[in-house]
This record gives structure tokens, C-alpha cells and sequence, in this order.
């Protein structure tokens, strides 16, 4: 039960309100509010704000940071986008010890295949945002190519994805550093290096949120 609290409490504090921890007849159940949104991977690049997505996803990586936590499961299933509603972050089962991580490699860092001897932290996160984004942008599955998961997990350690044009994708390619110590340091740091006017756009989307 402290599991499923935690993640309530984790929600919550990044979108409050957004998910209650029931217990019912001896099971336990996660209630989550309706936003509206849908995930990334069901929406197209003219439907969302990607700036604004951008520097919303990276406050709420700042806030994970300093509660010691590291998500380790981004991907654009777990990115919900509401243009009235901005950014809901989903699936916390890993971040909170409820359960180990799932096995699709395609969003996994290289420090989390096992292979390297690293630890995962916030870096491991910004990575996961990086493919993601990734993803959304190139309307391409991250090694689609592949299904075998030795040769998948030799990508994701030494295979370069393609370069996105833009600001976006300069960020992006260096979301997906293969070295942790060449991403940025914190989501923080990311986020202090977005140009101004994305910042000023996703407080405009907070402020038109607080409003209705």
C-alpha cells in the first residue's frame, strides 16, 4: 500500500489533485482525474505545443530531483498532453519501487541496460525524454529496425539516432548523449538553456491552466 501512496503523493505533487489512493475490499486502487489529454503517442506534432511540452516536462523532472527520485520509465505512452491542461506524467511503478522497470529497450538508456557500470539518476530521465521527443517529432520508433534484443541493446549503447533539425533538435541530441556525463548536468540545467520565448509560452499555458 505505501507503494501506490507514494505514487499518489509523487502525482499529486506534480499535477495536485490528479490521482487518489483507494483501498477497497482488500485491494488497492490509483483514481486519476481526467485531463483530457492523450499520449504522445497518439497525437500528432500540430496538435501539441512542443516547446511548452518541453519546459513542463523538465519542471516536473526538477521536482523529482529534489524529492531523490528518478522516474526511469519515459516514454511517450507515459506523456499525457492536454492543450487546456498542459502535461501529466504517468507511469511511476519504477520510481517507486512497485515494480522494476518493463523490458522494452527502445527507451531505455544505455546505463540501464545492465551493460555499463552506472547507476541511474535524473540524467537517466532527461535521456528517456530525449527519445521520446524523439519519437514524436520523426514520427519513427526509436530502432524500429530491430526486435532481436541483443542487437537492440548494442543500439541503444553505440547507435546514433538521426539528427532532428532546429533548437528542438540540437536539445534533443543532447537529451540523447550516450554518456550520461555529456547530457546535461540536471533537468534544471536543461531548462535554464531553453530560449526565452519557450519559457515564456509554457508559463502562459500554466497561467491559462490555474485560470479555468
Amino acid at each position: 500500500f505505501a507503494a501506490y501512496r507514494q505514487e499518489s503523493l509523487l502525482a499529486n505533487l506534480l499535477q495536485p489533485d490528479s490521482t487518489r489512493c483507494l483501498e477497497h475490499g482488500g485491494s488497492i486502487f490509483l483514481l486519476r482525474s481526467d485531463c483530457g489529454g492523450q499520449p504522445l503517442d497518439r497525437l500528432s506534432p500540430q496538435e501539441v505545443d512542443v516547446h511548452a511540452l518541453l519546459s513542463q516536462a523538465l519542471r516536473q523532472l526538477e521536482v523529482l530531483q529534489r524529492e531523490g527520485l528518478v522516474h526511469q520509465e519515459i516514454q511517450p505512452s507515459h506523456l499525457l498532453w492536454s492543450a487546456r491542461n498542459g502535461l501529466r506524467l504517468l507511469g511511476w511503478s519504477a520510481a517507486t519501487g512497485r515494480a522494476a522497470p518493463p523490458g522494452n529497450l527502445r527507451y531505455r538508456a544505455p546505463e540501464q541496460t545492465g551493460r555499463l557500470q552506472l547507476g541511474v539518476d535524473s540524467r537517466t530521465d532527461l535521456y528517456g525524454l530525449g527519445i521520446s521527443l524523439w519519437q514524436f517529432l520523426s514520427r519513427r520508433q526509436p530502432f524500429a529496425e530491430l526486435e532481436d534484443p541483443l542487437e537492440l541493446i548494442h543500439a541503444v549503447l553505440a547507435v546514433e539516432l538521426e539528427p532532428l533539425e532546429g533548437e528542438v533538435g540540437g536539445l534533443i541530441r543532447r537529451l540523447l548523449a550516450k554518456d550520461p556525463g555529456q547530457r546535461f548536468a540536471t533537468p534544471e540545467d536543461a531548462r535554464q538553456r531553453l530560449p526565452l520565448p519557450w519559457i515564456e509560452r509554457a508559463a502562459e499555458c500554466q497561467a491559462l491552466e490555474e485560470a479555468l
